[in-house]
């Protein structure tokens, strides 16, 4: 048989796992965040510089057609001297609102039109953009750029000091590698930083858990002792109360000795019927222990009406019809038979509802008290009483008869008779 596993266990492999897994998240979003931090650094470093330097040198008739000239040389100069006079800065062109490049430090560029890229379209629309060179774009295959490097591209907006209006972009290939080393040690560093934490917590969690897993076994165990203890003490308690129900049916003998001899033999014809329809052998066991005790309740019956030898009077009678609902009281009082309990406040009830104590009729009734409705009168009829001789066999077996659908459930009777007669 497998153990079952512990809470401390399951909680140590489950918050394991999604500790791990958010961890990664964690890691994998922190990785990309910082890389986009560190373009957009870069970005606004080389964006400030174009504005210092390079904005101030153009004017809105510049990007009107390609550089050329004393024009050119000028703005080469300024370029050369402030920008690409730093070795990571490889590449420089400037675009006008066309998509021509009017200038560039690679002068074969200069004039050549080329698609509008997402990123140039961004950047035309006000937006600092940077991003990874493709090295595939017709654009970037020229020999200034080393297909096995990285560069970072970046795309500033240049505006009309007047106007702001965009009068076109300067973009700028910047040698990555450096950056990239930063980016790496800086995802590394978080990457360790977040494991750490996430280990801490971890290891917190389940300290955590584990004081808290102690506690409740701690009062598990005080349970279970209080539990044995309220065991021992019920269990006592209904010993008390089935030795109590048993002198209650031995007095009760003393005082009425038809009641014993007819509680046996109503039982051994309920057991007879109760097998014959196939009850389940739970319920032919509680068919068995209410049938023996059905009267009980007569011990609450003063003895004068229980030996009478005439003919009860209606106040009697209404005084006998007390004992089915005296005895469900006192099995009651005992958990081991209150299932029993409504079997013998209904064995007096009829099938057509004009029984008592509490006017059942048809399947409302249960199926053992139907049974030992039909047992108890058969009972009686043959039995000798204080105010009758016994009936003989076939007139009882007519009377049963006679009383299909009305007294009792018609089906059990014809079931009884077969197996009687």
């Amino acid at each position: 048989m497998k153990r079952k596993m512990s809470l401390v266990k399951q909680f140590s492999i489950s918050s394991f796992i999604v500790i791990s897994l958010l961890g990664v998240v964690l890691a994998l979003t922190f990785s990309v965040f910082f890389e986009k931090q560190v373009l957009n650094v870069s970005a606004e470093r080389t964006a400030d510089l174009v504005n210092i330097i390079v904005s101030y040198s153009l004017r809105p008739e510049d990007f009107s057609q390609p550089m050329s000239g004393p024009r050119l040389d000028a703005i080469d100069t300024v370029i050369r001297e402030n920008i690409t006079n730093e070795p990571e800065m490889k590449l420089v062109k400037i675009w006008n609102t066309q998509g021509q490049i009017i200038y560039s430090n690679k002068g074969d560029l200069i004039g050549q039109s080329f698609p509008k890229e997402s990123d140039l379209k961004e950047a035309l629309a006000g937006k600092i953009v940077a991003e990874i060179a493709d090295m595939q774009k017709p654009e970037n295959q020229i020999d200034e750029l080393d297909p096995s490097r990285r560069y970072i591209e970046v795309y500033v907006p240049i505006r009309d000091k007047a106007s702001g209006q965009t009068l076109g972009v300067f973009e700028v290939y910047r040698e990555a590698d450096n950056i990239y080393e930063y980016i790496a040690n800086g995802q590394k560093f978080g990457r360790f930083f977040i494991g750490i934490s996430f280990l801490v917590l971890y290891l917190s969690l389940y300290q955590i858990v584990k004081r808290a897993a102690k506690t409740i076994e701690e009062q598990n165990v005080a349970i279970r002792r209080l539990t044995s203890r309220l065991d021992e003490t019920m269990a006592a308690q209904e010993a008390i109360h089935v030795g109590t129900i048993k002198a209650l049916m031995s007095a009760l003998d003393a005082k009425d000795h038809y009641t014993a001899g007819h509680c046996m033999r109503v039982t051994d014809y309920a057991l007879l019927l109760g097998r014959a329809v196939n009850l389940p052998q739970e319920r032919l066991d509680l068919l068995e222990e209410a049938a023996l005790f059905h009267d009980i309740g007569k011990i609450g019956i003063p003895e004068q009406i229980l030996n009478k030898k005439d003919s009860l009077t209606t106040e009697e009678f209404e005084e006998m019809k007390k004992h089915p609902v005296i005895g469900a009281e006192i099995i009651a009082s005992t958990r081991v038979f209150a299932e029993h309990a409504e079997l013998v406040r209904h064995h007096h009830e009829r099938y057509d509802g004009r029984g008592y104590p509490d006017g059942l009729k048809g399947e409302e009734i249960p199926i053992e008290a139907r049974i030992m409705a039909i047992a108890d009168t058969y009972d009686a009829m043959t039995s000798d009483r204080p105010y009758r001789s016994r009936m003989s066999k076939e007139k009882a077996i007519n009377i049963l008869l006679d009383c299909r659908g009305t007294q009792f459930d018609p089906q059990l009777v014809d079931v009884f008779v077969e197996l009687i007669r």
